[in-house]
């Protein structure tokens, strides 16, 4: 999640931070390269890194990685990790790491944004070299087209949901 929730909206209406004085609870020796930010969900932290895909315990105990060269933030719902490399959205089982689906775009795509989950559907953007993005509408269960639009401009961020509406900065 890019900014606390799977929508992207940046609203945290249930969250509580620290109030006290913060000490390490337990820290990790493996290697992750540039890690995104983490995204937590129950007692699992997962961080998207140049090194990969890595789960952990919030007791520290490494779970699963996957090796993708695309380290833009996860976004984690229930039992699915969705994330992004160069050419294709995927998701992962939270636990296991095994692969459940793979969406490729049908047109040539050199970079996707960090994914957009609300209800039952996954929202990215795809950059293109010779067009405008491409906003994609994957359904979350099989990853699935179930739309998607061209945007203007050359370049673009991530998606934003809220209200039943879809965000994205365009240059």
């Amino acid at each position: 999640m890019v900014r606390y929730d799977a929508a992207n909206t940046g609203a945290a209406p249930d969250a509580t931070g620290p109030s006290a004085v913060l000490t390490a609870q337990w820290e990790t020796g493996r290697t992750l390269g540039t890690p995104t930010r983490p995204t937590a969900l129950d007692e699992m932290v997962f961080t998207n890194g140049i090194n990969g895909i890595c789960g952990f315990t919030t007791g520290g105990a490494y779970t699963t990685t996957r090796s993708e060269l695309n380290p833009a933030p996860v976004a984690v719902i229930r039992d699915r990790v969705y994330a992004t490399r160069a050419g294709a959205v995927f998701t992962l089982d939270a636990k296991t790491g095994d692969e459940r689906w793979v969406f490729t775009p049908p047109i040539e795509t050199n970079r996707l944004t960090a994914p957009a989950v609300a209800g039952d559907t996954v929202y990215v953007v795809g950059q293109h070299p010779t067009q405008s993005p491409t906003v994609w509408a994957l359904a979350a269960l099989d990853g699935s087209v179930r739309w998607r639009v061209e945007l203007g401009g050359e370049t673009a961020g991530p998606p934003v949901v809220t209200d039943n509406r879809l965000y994205c900065v365009t240059t």
